[in-house]
């Protein structure tokens, strides 16, 4: 049984979804289109509004990265029964989030805090101003 034009189609097939998928990239690329996900002002300040729940329902979650991403929202449920408030934005400084969540006096919930200390310490306009541009 010879399979040769089977074969052929085949690559044929492979090497004209390449092109035409290579293309699209480009194309949306060069539009100025980039790949991102959604982590907007707008999802952290609906997250930002439901910190007001009863001590004992919700712990709120701020710092950059490593609490953005290594935290496992459904085991810390699990164990803690506590819903998740995630306000941790990636390769920012906290602090402007700490102070927000400071100043609120009707914020009484728990905080679990990330100290990346470059990012922590750091004086830097770049390390805060997209923190405190999602508070105001």
């Amino acid at each position: 049984m010879n399979n040769t034009p089977f074969v052929k189609a085949g690559i044929l097939a492979i090497i004209l979804v390449a092109i035409s998928i290579g293309s699209w990239e480009l194309h949306l690329r060069n539009s100025g289109l980039k790949p991102t996900y959604d982590d907007g002002e707008c999802l952290w300040s609906d997250k930002r509004a439901q910190v007001y729940k009863p001590i004992d329902q919700a712990t709120v979650f701020i710092g950059s990265s490593r609490n953005k991403y290594d935290l496992d929202i459904a085991t810390w449920e699990s164990l803690t029964g506590d819903k998740v408030i995630q306000l941790a934005k990636e390769g920012t400084c906290p602090l402007p989030i700490l102070d927000d969540l400071a100043d609120d006096v009707n914020f009484k919930g728990k905080l679990v805090i990330d100290v990346t200390e470059g990012l922590f310490f750091s004086t830097s306009p770049n390390n805060t101003g997209e923190p405190k541009s999602m508070i105001a």
